[in-house]
């Protein structure tokens, strides 16, 4: 979804929409590992107001992802329930004349830039879904993973393969009795 800047009046514009899976595969990349999906369309409220020098976007974004744990490989549901707020300016008031690196403060990681006539809404909709995700998708903060010998799900079932030396250590463990003696 476009929105043009011309279509923003003086008090704003407010759109509200159902959020689909399609609409996020669009910014996915093939063989993404996360596979995310929804159970239902998200729900997504946002308020757009023109500022002297940029266009401030707030609103939410609330709904369940349907994600596959990077422990135990079980899908399960993750609500999202997210605040959104950014501030959107202009690409042509940039300084194109700065090289150099910058480090970045809270305030700037608000910030976003668009080419001035119109805001592609489902970008910044996707945009804030990814960075509201965290590193290591799980479950449970207690999830015991799969097996690594007989690929069981430890979070359902006990390991019945028979391991050969749970340690990497245990080879030295059988020649300790060739080592000599120190006293």
């Amino acid at each position: 979804m476009k929105l043009r800047i011309e279509d923003i009046k003086d008090e704003g514009v407010e759109i509200s929409l159902m959020w689909s899976r399609v609409s996020l595969s669009a910014f996915m990349a093939p063989n993404d590992p996360y596979e995310i999906d929804f159970s239902e369309p998200l729900d997504v409220h946002l308020i757009f107001k023109k500022k002297p020098n940029c266009v401030h976007v707030s609103g939410t974004v609330k709904g369940a992802l349907i994600m596959t744990c990077h422990r135990c490989l079980d899908h399960f549901s993750w609500i999202l329930d997210l605040p959104l707020e950014t501030f959107l300016y202009d690409k042509s008031y940039v300084d194109k004349g700065v090289a150099e690196e910058v480090e970045l403060e809270d305030k700037d990681l608000e910030e976003e830039f668009f080419d001035g006539e119109e805001i592609d809404v489902d970008l910044i909709i996707a945009e804030e879904i990814f960075l509201a995700l965290p590193q290591v998708l799980l479950c449970s903060e207690d999830c015991k993973g799969l097996c690594s010998h007989c690929g069981a799900n430890l979070n359902r079932e006990s390991c019945t393969c028979k391991r050969a030396g749970n340690s990497p250590f245990s080879a030295l463990l059988r020649r300790k009795h060739l080592l000599p003696l120190t006293r």
